[in-house]
């Protein structure tokens, strides 16, 4: 039975960021990764730390790619703060709740200035309140805000600007083999949309066929001259599964090998512990004489050849 005591080590954390957290709606990747972080920095006392996605996976028990997307999306609402260092990440809480955005791209304090309190409660902090609802459009399209509202205005502005953030596991792989940053990358799907990716795609693709020289170059050309889909090409998310399906293929050959192994080991060593058991009989003569006519007596030792024997007989399993 699990027996929790603070004395085993505890996280410091406010009264007022936990109740902040319980007021936004998160998705349950995001809820799971923002206490990962608050456990790798206010646990260790420190208001930010270089962590790996390693160390969020062991707390979690998440996938790495789904943690990445998870770490960008809570970057994008300002509830972490995110720098890159090296491989590591330096991440910590934005304990300044004002400042965080709600689901559909709304900033806490821009909704708490459009509806005032009521018996003592912020309503607008709730992202699922009928009268928050009717401001969050339910497209990606960049919405036509009523012109008598100047508080819509603002709202709609906020919204379009979050709303589009990347979240992509093509866009990461990308970055990481082409050396390229993530900002180059994002400029260009704000500019010319997210057929930007699809190019990505294309030549991470390309690229294991043959050897790309410059990536930003090639980049910049499809984007200028239209870049069709390679010959046989397959979308990154198949080509994922078909690499996790030869992995675990190449697993299960590995176990089966190393089963193999343990099992002529086993006959062997039975082999030996019976050729020790028979010395100074008549069965140990008469084996020694039958592996010294043996044809593969001219190329291994009686030794070896009587324990072969042994193990072709079945001897050594219990004859």
């Amino acid at each position: 039975m699990a027996s929790p005591q603070c004395e085993d080590g505890y996280t410091k954390i406010a009264n007022e960021l936990l109740e902040a957290l319980c007021r936004i709606r998160l998705s349950g990747c995001e809820l799971r990764v923002m206490f990962a972080v608050l456990r790798l920095t206010y646990g260790y006392n420190a208001k930010e730390r270089r962590i790996l996605r390693r160390q969020i996976a062991e707390i979690t028990g998440m996938r790495e790619n789904n943690i990445t997307r998870a770490v960008r999306s809570l970057a994008s609402k300002h509830l972490i703060t995110l720098k890159k260092d090296g491989a590591k990440w330096v991440i910590g809480p934005n304990k300044d709740y004002d400042q965080w955005i709600l689901r559909k791209g709304i900033k806490t304090d821009t909704v708490s200035k459009l509806i005032p309190y009521q018996n003592g409660y912020l309503k607008g902090i709730k992202t699922d309140t009928f009268r928050v609802s009717n401001l969050i459009p339910q497209t990606r399209e960049k919405p036509t805000p009523d012109k008598e509202s100047d508080g819509a205005k603002e709202i709609y502005k906020e919204i379009y600007k979050y709303t589009h953030s990347v979240c992509d596991k093509v866009l990461d792989v990308f970055c990481n083999t082409f050396n390229v940053s993530e900002s180059y990358i994002q400029g260009l799907i704000k500019q010319h949309g997210e057929k930007v990716l699809d190019y990505c795609d294309y030549i991470l693709y390309l690229s294991n066929k043959e050897r790309i020289r410059d990536a930003r170059k090639f980049l910049a050309y499809a984007i200028k001259n239209g870049l069709s889909p390679p010959d046989g090409y397959i979308p990154y998310e198949q080509r994922e599964k078909k690499k996790r399906e030869r992995d675990e293929a190449l697993k299960r050959l590995f176990e089966k090998q190393d089963k193999e192994r343990e099992e002529i080991k086993r006959r062997v060593d039975a082999a030996r512990a019976y050729i020790e058991q028979i010395k100074g009989t008549d069965k140990y003569r008469k084996l020694y004489e039958k592996a010294k006519g043996h044809k593969m007596a001219r190329f291994l030792s009686i030794e070896r050849v009587m324990q072969q024997l042994v193990m072709e007989g079945g001897i050594a399993d219990g004859d």
